[in-house]
């Protein structure tokens, strides 16, 4: 009976017909278009009038070229331009020891000339002790390496330690010695006198020492690979 009941009452509400239209805010709906349309001509006008001056003042769409521009560039890396030396290499002697066959043949624009037994820190006792002569065949771009070896990291340390205390000269350049990240011993660079240089290193074992002209020297030891 409620079922019917409600079945009823839909159908006598169905057939009322259709709801009439409410027209009683006609002036609504005509200041809202009115509105809407005045908004986007405010922004078309806002937006020509930006590209009219954006290159003018105060300049930032050239600002955004220029920063999307240096975004697409890749970073550059400055690598040390590899120099040929323009004199030839002398050979290794046939007694070379070990530490011997690992002095570079050539260090940048310098290449190995001469190489004999040398005594100049006989009384630290190393192992074995070298001066070699690199030179890239001018009068005046010759430079003289010293290197010696000891059994144990920290008796070479305390030697580069005594040998420090005694360089003279102007202390241009000094810190530590690093390979893959670990530091392996600490070097020194000075000025001796007006022309001439000194740089002195240690890594683990071994000690160098390399003298010459200022600028030979530094350019030497910047470029040496041990």
């Amino acid at each position: 009976m409620s079922q019917q009941r409600r079945r009823q009452d839909f159908a006598a509400s169905g057939s009322a017909g259709p709801s009439p239209v409410d027209n009683s805010h006609p002036q609504t709906i005509s200041t809202g278009a009115r509105v809407a349309i005045g908004v986007s001509i405010g922004l078309i006008v806002a937006v020509i009038i930006a590209l009219a001056t954006a290159f003018i003042w105060p300049g930032w769409a050239d600002k955004l070229a220029n920063n999307q521009q240096q975004e697409n560039v890749e970073p550059t890396v400055k690598r040390r331009k590899a120099i040929a030396p323009s004199t030839s290499v002398t050979p290794l002697p046939s007694s070379a020891t070990e530490l011997v066959k690992h002095m570079p043949d050539t260090v940048g624009a310098y290449a190995r000339k001469g190489i004999e037994e040398s005594s100049n820190w006989k009384n630290a006792k190393p192992i074995e002790e070298h001066t070699i002569t690199y030179s890239t065949g001018t009068d005046h771009g010759s430079v003289t390496l010293v290197v010696a070896q000891w059994p144990e990291a920290d008796t070479a340390g305390t030697e580069y330690q005594k040998l420090v205390s005694h360089l003279t000269g102007e202390k241009v350049e000094a810190g530590n010695v690093r390979v893959a990240g670990n530091i392996t011993g600490a070097y020194q660079f000075h000025r001796v006198g007006s022309t001439g240089g000194i740089a002195l290193w240690r890594n683990d074992t071994c000690i160098f020492q390399v003298s010459g002209p200022f600028d030979a020297v530094k350019e030497f030891y910047t470029s040496f690979p041990l």
